[in-house]
């Protein structure tokens, strides 16, 4: 997620890219900090989404480059 907010600076997608980051990161925190909150399913699901949302945010800025 980082990478792709880092590839698509200077465009809308930047601070959606950001955004998303800073969740995945959140969730990460949680899975660490809390092992026994991580396996909730909102956590893990919530985790999926992020990840899928960043995977997605790679691609379109190799796209664009």
């Amino acid at each position: 997620c980082l990478v792709a907010a880092y590839r698509l600076m200077g465009t809308p997608l930047q601070t959606v890219a950001t955004a998303v980051a800073v969740a995945s990161t959140a969730c990460g925190l949680v899975a660490s900090l809390a092992p026994r909150e991580s396996s909730a399913r909102i956590v893990t699901g919530f985790q999926h989404v992020c990840a899928a949302l960043g995977g997605f945010f790679l691609f379109v800025s190799i796209a664009m480059r």
